[in-house]
């Protein structure tokens, strides 16, 4: 089941009448602030700011403006997200998404004109998706390197801390 805020009150998605849950829609005209969190499919093309959990798939669509630390199963975004991005299956930057921020995941691709400006950890082992997982460098760990604005296609380094090249 999905909860979030919009104007003080919580609203919480419903099953249909089968008992099958409702992908949670979030149109390109919402603009809300908040802890987000999703027990099913989820897609947003709004205006986000906050937190966001997901245990499913979570689409951020082409109109989607993100601020927030971001912890899920399979991410796709297609827009404009700021913060970090946490996924415990899959993560996909589309040709449109602009991405700049934190990068956690076992698997990830970056389509050719997305752009992609991020830290990254890429894992084999499998990440949690919890409330309290959200992406950390702890002493001696290298800092990770920056990719350049406009990186479409990233080669990485078998260190801790991948590095993102030319």
């Amino acid at each position: 089941m999905s909860s979030f805020k919009k104007r003080g009150r919580e609203q919480t998605g419903t099953p249909t009448s089968n008992g099958a849950q409702k992908d949670t829609v979030i149109s390109a005209s919402s603009v809300m602030e908040g802890k987000f969190s999703f027990g099913g499919p989820a897609i947003i093309a709004g205006h986000l700011r906050g937190s966001i959990q997901s245990t499913d798939l979570l689409v951020l669509e082409k109109t989607a403006v993100i601020e927030a630390d971001i912890i899920g199963v399979h991410i796709i975004v297609k827009g404009k997200v700021r913060g970090a991005l946490k996924a415990s299956e899959s993560l996909e930057l589309t040709s449109t998404a602009d991405f700049e921020g934190e990068v956690s995941s076992p698997t990830l691709k970056v389509a050719e004109g997305a752009q992609f400006r991020a830290a990254m950890e890429i894992s084999r082992t499998p990440i949690e998706a919890r409330p309290d997982a959200t992406p950390q460098r702890t002493a001696g760990q290298p800092t990770p390197t920056r990719a350049p604005q406009a990186a479409s296609a990233p080669t990485f380094s078998r260190q801790n801390t991948p590095a993102v090249k030319n």
